[in-house]
């Protein structure tokens, strides 16, 4: 069975993909032309499809003949709520994943799993435009699903590990701390 991988580029992407491929799985990623590609550089046997989730065509050649999506790409830049100009988060976060789940849909896709965020959920939903962006992809999730789309929905509160090149926003938060960056001292829980 064949495997797409979105967002196979990032941090949580390409550990996703080399567990893939351990466990003997055909594995197609999409990703952007002029992204990077470091975490996926040395992996042999993974088939590489340029292309980006807003485009429908780009997405309907990427999902044909896979039977499970791991949907992971995803833009995330902190637009505070009254930061007005923020159609590219809407259109990567929003529109992408109604693209990706329409091609799922049409090719009959057996399990279509989608990697939202902690930040998706109402209480967090009108702190951001990444928040509201995730709880607007979710709903469109969960149209699919009533379609006939088998899908999950993973909300992820914080992501480390090792190899965090960029780093994530919360591996940036213990870079801080350690490098002592913060001049304040605050109570918190993660």
């Amino acid at each position: 069975m064949k495997i797409l991988v979105t967002g196979a580029n990032g941090f949580l992407g390409s550990i996703l993909i080399r567990h893939l491929l351990n466990a003997g799985y055909n594995v197609r990623s999409l990703i952007r032309k002029e992204a990077q590609d470091r975490f996926l550089r040395g992996l042999n046997n993974i088939e590489i499809m340029h292309g980006d989730i807003r485009n429908a065509e780009d997405v309907e050649k990427a999902i044909d003949d896979c039977g499970i999506v791991f949907h992971l790409a995803s833009l995330y830049k902190f637009y505070p709520w009254w930061v007005k100009e923020t159609q590219e988060i809407y259109q990567v976060n929003v529109e992408g994943v109604k693209n990706l789940l329409k091609a799922a849909l049409r090719n009959g896709v057996e399990r279509f799993i989608f990697t939202s965020s902690i930040a998706a959920l109402d209480i967090f939903s009108g702190t951001s435009h990444y928040a509201r962006s995730k709880l607007m992809a979710e709903k469109e999730v969960e149209k699919a699903r009533l379609e006939g789309l088998p899908a999950l929905i993973l909300r992820p509160a914080i992501v480390l590990g090792a190899g965090d090149w960029k780093p994530t926003p919360s591996g940036e938060i213990i870079l801080k701390f350690l490098n002592r960056e913060y001049y304040c001292y605050f109570e918190t829980k993660l």
